[in-house]
């Protein structure tokens, strides 16, 4: 076999799902597993590449295997959102939404689908989605604005303890403020759940690599690095202070052969109205444990069949033609799995923007290599992006009354749609997700 990076092979296998070669897409995905086992971009392509298929359940399974080692991934979040929507759980596609709209408040489809399914649950929408306190604590950051950031997420945490996802970004505000110790605190807890989680463990080993815990840090950054190789996530998590250079994977290459032996292995799916069945509340938070036994509860009885499934009256086929086209723009790979290599601060090339799906673009704020839009590393300017339905930072200024009242004015989600963030399942899967 010759060899080809990690990255370029991704990057193929996100071309054969555009072409909708989705087995083929699958096998080189598995194939790369068998290598790097805990490789997270893999299992985000794989339930790409699920979804297209109409493959809800086996979907729904890698996007949360994703989430519980990066909780901050929009199209993770927008394709639970649509997973929910078909199986007619609309205020669990709503809480999955409202968190792709909280990392990417600027994005106009976001907004265009949440408006949809608040009028098909309330009869009505809001004619301008507001920030929520979570999403303005993001702009915060961004902006570099760490302490405001930090008062935001504990405002957040103090009203919803469980926000796992907002736990991550705290930690995030509180080592770019200096507040290591504080950020020390806050990985610990994450990981005491959450053990897989990606940038926890980067940023707690960052904090015990330089301190007298150095054995412990270098354990931390071990397990970061297993599931993401190339160290992408961490050099845009800490830019010049990385203590992960980038590197530069290769993996060995299927040729036609191999990689038709490899789509041979897959076995055949059932037809997704076949698999569709009474839908379910979203899951609650879940403990995350050994991976190999994790599974969670929603998931074992659709497998186990014991709902009965739903009749061809009452659901009709679930194809992937009538995949909303907005989510597949949404899956074009952000900038943390393309040209990362390129500082934060160049200009991305006209080939490469031109390349990006026009709702990137319309927005404004093009994730650029080094920052993509769920990394919300302190950006140098405010993003264009946000002209839309964000206030600037000089009307937060001028106007903080008015901001709040802008925020009370948001749809509210209840305690008992908590987070569906890192259920994981299935003995297939590597120890971590």
């Amino acid at each position: 076999m010759a060899d080809i990076t990690l990255r370029e092979y991704c990057d193929e296998a996100k071309e054969l799902i555009r072409a909708e070669s989705y087995d083929r897409a699958i096998a080189i995905c598995r194939h790369i597993l068998k290598h790097y086992p805990r490789h997270i971009r893999s299992y985000r392509l794989m339930g790409e590449a699920s979804l297209e298929q109409g493959d809800y359940v086996e979907a729904a399974n890698l996007f949360k295997r994703v989430l519980s080692a990066d909780m901050e991934d929009v199209v993770v979040y927008a394709g639970l959102g649509i997973v929910y929507d078909e199986e007619g759980a609309v205020d669990e596609a709503i809480w999955q939404l409202e968190r792709a709209f909280e990392l990417t408040p600027g994005n106009a489809e976001i907004r265009k689908e949440l408006q949809r399914l608040y009028t098909e649950r309330d009869g009505a929408a809001p004619p301008k989605l507001k920030l929520t306190p979570a999403a303005l604590g993001r702009l915060y950051l961004r902006e570099g604005l760490y302490q405001r950031a930090i008062d935001e997420f504990r405002g957040v945490l103090e009203e919803d303890p469980d926000r796992v996802d907002i736990q991550v970004t705290m930690a995030m505000a509180l080592w770019w403020n200096d507040q290591r110790r504080e950020a020390a605190e806050v990985c610990e807890k994450i990981l005491e759940t959450f053990p897989n989680c990606l940038k926890a463990n980067l940023i707690l080993g960052e904090i015990l690599l330089n301190s007298d815990r150095q054995d412990e840090g270098r354990a931390l950054l071990r397990t970061a690095q297993a599931m993401d190789p190339e160290n992408i996530v961490a050099q845009e998590l800490f830019r010049d202070q990385s203590p992960l250079p980038l590197e530069t994977i290769s993996v060995p290459r299927l040729d036609e052969r191999e990689l038709q032996q490899e789509v041979e292995e897959i076995s055949p799916e059932l037809p997704a109205a076949a698999k569709k069945a009474e839908p379910e509340e979203a899951p609650p938070l879940i403990p995350e444990e050994e991976l190999e036994e994790a599974m969670p509860d929603w998931l074992r009885k659709l497998q186990e069949g014991e709902r009965e499934p739903a009749t061809e009256e009452e659901v009709s086929p679930l194809i992937v033609d009538e995949m909303p086209s907005w989510l597949r723009e949404l899956a074009t790979e952000r900038a943390v799995e393309a040209e990362v290599a390129t500082p934060a601060e160049e200009e991305r090339s006209p080939t490469e923007e031109e390349e990006l799906p026009a709702w990137v673009r319309e927005i404004g704020g093009v994730p650029e290599p080094a920052e993509p839009e769920e990394a919300l590393l302190p950006l140098e300017a405010e993003d264009e992006a946000l002209a839309e339905g964000v206030p600037s930072l000089e009307e937060m200024e001028a106007e903080p009354e008015a901001i709040s009242a802008a925020e009370a004015e948001l749809p509210q989600v209840g305690e008992e749609e908590a987070a569906a963030v890192g259920e994981e399942i299935s003995a297939e899967t590597p120890e971590t997700g």
